[in-house]
């Protein structure tokens, strides 16, 4: 398997492994951690694709947060 095909669906898990997170009771510093890795694994994941957008094996659409990462993140940045 590819290398980059890899990175990319290992993005791919910790995203939804995130995501996943955000639905489960999480304390104020866990939300904090647990959003910024999400960044951060979007951010990269969104790097992997920019860096050969031709190839269409590699081109993932990343997905829209759901409503549940959205009000999150909305409860986080209003408390700090």
């Amino acid at each position: 398997m590819n290398e980059r095909i890899a990175r990319v669906r290992a993005h791919q898990r910790n995203i939804e492994r995130y995501e996943g997170l955000l639905k489960s009771c999480l304390t104020e510093i866990e939300l904090r951690f647990v959003n910024q890795r999400l960044l951060e694994e979007r951010k990269s994941l969104a790097m992997l694709q920019l860096m050969n957008p031709s190839d269409p094996v590699e081109m993932i659409q990343l997905p829209l947060p759901d409503a549940v990462a959205v009000a999150a993140t909305a409860r986080f940045r209003s408390e700090a």
